[in-house]
């Protein structure tokens, strides 16, 4: 047993300490060695194949570690341009790592041009997107289909929301024509009701 709020604990490939939901030591570890296997300063391959050769291994790597704290993916992308401008430098005569003016000379749009994954915009956009779910208002919606066992056009349809529908059910439920669950109403409007839809039939080809 550990207090989680102290010494943390690793689960999953994932490291929980308080709130914080980190990738554990070793899983970080091996995403770093992956990536300086890709962006050693000697090999010859080019920035674009270099780029897209990395934003496979990101892209897999946040699908699992996407609940991270953001921090971590702004070190992990900050450390990842920083090796690509070290590969820019050597092939520009330079020495070292990519540092100071290498920022403006090399910005962080210039690796994006050319296919890199930024992590920071992968957990932005899976942010928004969770939190428009979040909010967006329950849509329980039952649909109707206009082409039933005679007339209609197959294909038509259109949505109506559940209360509405069982306004309908419970109207056709209390009808004197009913039978067998099918309505014994004339060809011109003969509804068909199953447990989640409800068919209109109409004349000549028409919805009712």
């Amino acid at each position: 047993i550990v207090d989680a709020c102290t010494e943390g604990f690793d689960f999953l490939g994932y490291h929980f300490r308080g709130n914080l939901r980190l990738p554990r030591a070793k899983s970080l570890k091996a995403l770093k060695n992956t990536v300086r296997a890709k962006t050693r300063r000697a090999h010859g391959q080019s920035l674009n194949f270099t780029c897209h050769s990395l934003s496979a291994t990101l892209r897999g790597w946040f699908t699992y570690f996407r609940h991270c704290h953001r921090n971590v993916y702004q070190d992990l992308d900050g450390w990842i341009r920083m090796r690509l401008r070290s590969i820019l430098r050597r092939r520009a005569g330079l020495s070292g790592r990519g540092r100071g003016a290498d920022h403006y000379r090399w910005p962080n749009v210039y690796f994006h041009e050319r296919g890199l994954y930024s992590l920071v915009q992968a957990h932005a956009r899976l942010w928004q997107s969770s939190r428009r779910s979040y909010h967006r208002p329950e849509r329980r919606m039952r649909e109707i289909r206009m082409s039933g066992l005679e007339g209609g056009r197959p294909g038509d349809r259109s949505l109506l929301p559940l209360s509405l529908c069982r306004e309908t059910c419970a109207r056709v439920l209390k009808s004197p024509w009913l039978s067998n669950g099918r309505i014994m109403a004339p060809p011109s409007r003969r509804i068909l009701i199953d447990c989640t839809r409800v068919r209109t039939c109409g004349e000549k080809g028409h919805p009712a």
